[in-house]
């Protein structure tokens, strides 16, 4: 019979591999490295747990949006030179690049799935007692 803490961490494993995958299979793709680097972990600390998911530095920012799409809402320019150097050319701003919204999706679509509750379930044998 698994103690408590040995069932918690086998459901909230379960739970970040669920997460894990739903993001790989919803993080937009250009080369495949942001897909790559998605990984999901359960760290489980006597009765509690937490699940730390990491992923490319960049995923976020194709997530949330940069300059004038993004969380400051301004353009890029550059900090030390004249210009920023993109693949048109020098230029001294740009607007940047509207958001993609996948990360909340991604997640979302794990809890409205079930899964959760299923694998909570299943590690404490809830409904198989009457």
């Amino acid at each position: 019979m698994l103690n408590i803490t040995a069932r918690l961490h086998r459901a909230f494993g379960s739970i970040a591999a669920s997460f894990e995958a739903e993001m790989v299979r919803g993080a937009p793709v250009v080369t495949g490295n942001l897909a790559n680097t998605i990984t999901a972990e359960a760290r489980c600390h006597g009765h509690s747990a937490t699940i730390v998911i990491t992923m490319a530095d960049y995923g976020v920012f194709i997530d949330q949006g940069t300059g004038i799409f993004g969380k400051h809402k301004r353009p890029i320019v550059p900090r030390t030179a004249k210009a920023l150097l993109t693949p048109y050319g020098p230029r001294k701003s740009i607007k940047g690049m509207e958001a993609r919204p996948w990360i909340d999706k991604s997640l979302n679509q794990v809890i409205r799935s079930g899964e959760i509750e299923d694998e909570i379930a299943r590690a404490f044998d809830i409904g198989n007692t009457i």
